[in-house]
């Protein structure tokens, strides 16, 4: 009630302006372009996070499979790869067919081609030379003394 003892009612207009309804129109297309544009985005994010686990949940099943399905070993290059200049495509360089043979599970010995990098190949072919060079020559100056004749003798 109010202070002169009548009751207190809003006008028209004051109940309007207090539940804040747009007045014009394009307020009317502003809220709702806002209220699809919030829920097309927390639908997104709903949809994005469900894909995502599906994804990740078949890449998973896939990794157990393969892991339980293979078994690494040691290939031996059975001759040299090319070394192909890098293309700018690939990050390792063209990939190419090189005939490699390993030992299976089994103990068989096996041969057939594998795909490899071209470049890295190279690459790893140029390192193996040098650190082999590397290694003889270290060898040449410590043989001697691990084996005993640079003191005259040998260990027998």
């Amino acid at each position: 009630m109010r202070a002169d003892g009548e009751h207190w009612r809003l006008t028209r207009a004051e109940r309007i302006s207090t539940r804040r309804i747009p007045r014009r129109g394009t307020d009317w297309l502003e809220d709702a372009a806002a209220w699809v544009l919030i829920s097309l985005g927390l639908i997104g994010a709903a949809l994005s996070i469900i894909a995502g686990m599906q994804v990740h949940g078949s890449l998973l099943e896939r990794a157990q499979l393969e892991s339980s399905a293979r078994t690494p070993v040691r290939a031996v290059l059975l001759q040299d790869a090319p070394v192909i200049p890098s293309a700018d495509d690939q990050e390792n360089g063209p990939m190419v067919q090189v005939p490699v043979r390993w030992v299976d599970t089994d103990g068989t010995e096996r041969v057939d081609e594998a795909t490899v990098s071209g470049l890295w190949c190279g690459v790893r072919h140029y390192a193996f030379t040098r650190n082999r060079a590397r290694w003889e020559r270290e060898w040449a100056e410590v043989e001697p003394r691990w084996s005993g004749r640079a003191l005259g003798g040998s260990f027998s």
